[in-house]
């Protein structure tokens, strides 16, 4: 792996300029430890390890914190092969003539496709999946990938709420909005299963802003509220339920309608 220049482009992006100082250390620190392919094991104690060998402080949930700001201004994206969660840097120019990638893509294969961009410093290779929406031009190399299972979302899924509305969903926009519920969701546990769970609703924006609105709601029924939130499924349960189109009217309180309007 060559060694990797921070080009001065980086002063003046807005993306990593709204990162907060912690995790644009991190951001720069995963620069230098990804392969060729802006690629690395998305688990957050392999991260802390391989990215901060000497900071015996920091913990795994530190990494998550620094992840989900990334994520949040479109600089990497998390996605997963086998239950196993992998990291791609975004926009990752190409570095060095390697056709293969130590870590592998969504559908299994290890092979590097690139494609070409216009940039200001003229035309560049960049690995073609660090290009959220590839309208580009092919680069003749590397057409071919591996078969392996398929990915879980397509960079290209079409979500119609209504007969002349359509949204197209990336992945990375998905795995944003997966991050934003998780956030939001009282009881976090099985994170890779609520994952999954979401990916196969895909909700389009009209839907998951009323899935964030439902789970508001739910945090102020009995249920939820009492001993301590023991009575709140998993995640992967409500998601798979369908649970935000449950009727809460005879779940709560007479005086808990107003204090949802507050949440909101």
């Amino acid at each position: 792996m060559p060694n990797r220049i921070i080009r001065e482009g980086f002063l003046d992006s807005e993306a990593v300029n709204s990162l907060n100082e912690a995790s644009e250390v991190f951001y720069h620190r995963l620069m230098l430890a990804v392969d060729d392919a802006g690629r690395i094991d998305g688990r957050s104690e392999m991260l802390k390890s391989r990215l901060f060998p000497l900071k015996d402080r920091l913990r795994a949930s530190d990494i998550d914190t620094r992840l989900h700001d990334c994520i949040k201004q479109g600089l990497l994206m998390r996605y997963q092969w086998l239950n196993k969660p992998f990291i791609q840097l975004m926009k990752w120019q190409r570095c060095s003539p390697c056709t293969v990638s130590k870590y592998p893509w969504k559908d299994g294969s290890h092979r590097i496709e690139y494609v070409k961009l216009d940039t200001r410093d003229g035309v560049k290779d960049f690995v073609k999946t660090s290009i959220p929406e590839p309208n580009v031009i092919p680069s003749a190399s590397l057409t071919d990938g591996i078969e392996g299972l398929p990915c879980q979302c397509t960079d290209t899924d079409t979500k119609t709420d209504t007969k002349t509305k359509t949204e197209t969903l990336t992945c990375s926009e998905l795995e944003n909005r997966f991050e934003a519920f998780w956030e939001k969701y009282p009881r976090k546990t099985a994170k890779q299963e609520a994952q999954k769970a979401f990916l196969k609703v895909k909700p389009d924006e009209q839907l998951f802003n009323r899935m964030l609105n439902a789970v508001e709601l739910h945090k102020l029924t009995r249920d939820w509220k009492k001993d301590n939130g023991q009575f709140i499924p998993y995640p992967a349960t409500w998601l798979n339920q369908k649970r935000w189109e449950d009727d809460h009217s005879n779940a709560l309180k007479p005086d808990d309608f107003s204090q949802w309007g507050k949440t909101l």
